[in-house]
């Protein structure tokens, strides 16, 4: 691009934002549009400048779907979804520590499906917890179920309860 393309193409970009500006209400369809052609304007000002710079760039690749720089990341997926499950297990260890149920094991059985535990089952092994009274009470194992169930946010079918 020449410097005489250069300037029509600013000046193109000016007189379309002014139509733009007369014709559009105001609102927030308004502001929308003011940004983006701002951002345009933008990019039309600073065309010419990797030239300047003698370096070969071409804006079309990043709206192209070329570019290498936005992708997916599985490993931060994963991450994510071990910390959601551990939060989950946490979660339902705290609720039963304060219904009176001390060292129970959760085990959870669990999908990755877009970071999101999708839980299949859950275990809870009583081999080695201790139950105290809590309220003059002792915890039954379908109140367990009930607990585990209501803090995973899941259904009282996929919670075992076993070891008691």
């Amino acid at each position: 691009m020449d410097l005489s393309g250069w300037v029509l193409s600013i000046a193109g970009m000016v007189i379309l934002t002014v139509i733009v500006d007369i014709i559009i209400p105001e609102g927030q369809t308004y502001k929308v549009i003011k940004g983006v052609f701002a951002f345009v304007t933008v990019l039309v000002i600073a065309a010419p400048l990797p030239k300047l710079l003698n370096a070969d760039f071409d804006f079309s690749r990043f709206f192209n779907g070329e570019s290498n720089y936005v992708g997916y990341d599985q490993t931060l997926s994963d991450s994510i979804y071990e910390m959601r499950l551990e939060q989950t297990e946490e979660r339902i260890q705290r609720a039963l520590n304060n219904k009176g149920v001390q060292n129970a094991v959760i085990s959870i059985e669990s999908v990755n499906e877009n970071s999101f535990a999708v839980i299949k089952k859950v275990e809870v092994n009583l081999s080695k917890a201790v139950i105290n009274a809590v309220d003059g009470n002792i915890i039954s194992v379908d109140e367990i179920d009930s607990i585990v169930a209501v803090t995973a946010g899941i259904s009282c079918e996929v919670v075992f309860v076993y070891g008691g």
